[in-house]
């Protein structure tokens, strides 16, 4: 990510974004067919390949949304919202399958019931990013401290009765 940072804040350049991700994917590919670089390496959890075949499929993505007509914003902006807020929606998104408030279905749902549990993960982790877009803390500190000084809820007296210190 840190790499590519110089890469986004110019115009964009879905070419040059799908072409980076497509050569992170056929590298991680092409590694996988070396012998394996750790003693107990497990391609699905921990080679190096994966991660690097995972990566290209993030940046590659993100070159083909770049290549959307300007039309699709519109229709796309739940997406801008969870990314906004990813932090949070990863969060969420790992507490709400494998935390304690699902214990009592963990492995014990059909595929149904996991695809259902799957659409349920992603509408609460985007009615977390929304509710995080709409809380205003810089708004919200303003206004307390407008009622406070109001109030004089903080205000230091000549008059205050209490010891000093």
């Amino acid at each position: 990510g840190s790499a590519l940072a110089p890469l986004a804040g110019k115009e964009p350049r879905p070419l040059l974004w799908i072409g980076i991700g497509a050569a992170l994917f056929a590298g991680g590919w092409l590694a996988d067919r070396l012998p394996p670089f750790y003693a107990h390496q497990d391609f699905w959890r921990t080679s190096p390949s994966w991660v690097a075949m995972r990566l290209g499929g993030v940046v590659a993505t993100s070159g083909l949304l770049q290549a959307l007509p300007a039309s699709a914003d519109r229709w796309l902006s739940w997406l801008r919202t969870m990314g906004r807020h990813s932090l949070l929606g990863y969060f969420v998104s790992i507490e709400l399958p494998y935390g304690v408030l699902s214990s009592a279905i963990h492995k014990r749902l059909s595929m149904a019931g996991a695809i259902l549990g799957v659409l349920a993960m992603i509408a609460l982790t985007w009615a977390a990013s929304v509710a995080a877009d709409r809380y205003d803390a810089p708004k919200r500190e303003k206004h307390w401290q407008a009622v406070w000084e109001a109030k004089g809820i903080f205000q230091a007296r000549e008059t205050d009765s209490r010891p000093k210190y």
